[in-house]
């Protein structure tokens, strides 16, 4: 059996690519990589930048909130009006 992934942690000034070359070169391409910066590159652009680079190593399944959301984004719903569980509102 054993691990078939792992996830880390990052920020924009560390060695990204470096590291997940290394992980992919000591346990292959179908051991998967999620990379989450937790919103800590300042823009869009920086993290399009990197996920172009690390793709090219083909271990990265997912890089998870590289650049913080807008805040208009988590209050787009009048208060109230915010579905719960995913449920519309009836």
């Amino acid at each position: 059996m054993g691990f078939k992934g792992i996830k880390i942690k990052c920020r924009l000034e560390e060695p990204m690519f470096e590291r997940l070359k290394a992980i992919r070169d000591a346990a292959g391409v179908d051991f998967k990589v999620t990379v989450d910066p937790n919103e800590r590159f300042y823009t869009a652009e920086q993290a399009i930048e990197l996920s172009h680079r690390l793709e090219t190593l083909g271990n990265v399944e997912v890089l998870e909130d590289p650049s913080p959301k807008p805040i208009w984004r988590l209050h787009s719903h009048p208060p109230g009006d915010q579905p719960a569980c995913g449920h519309a509102p009836e």
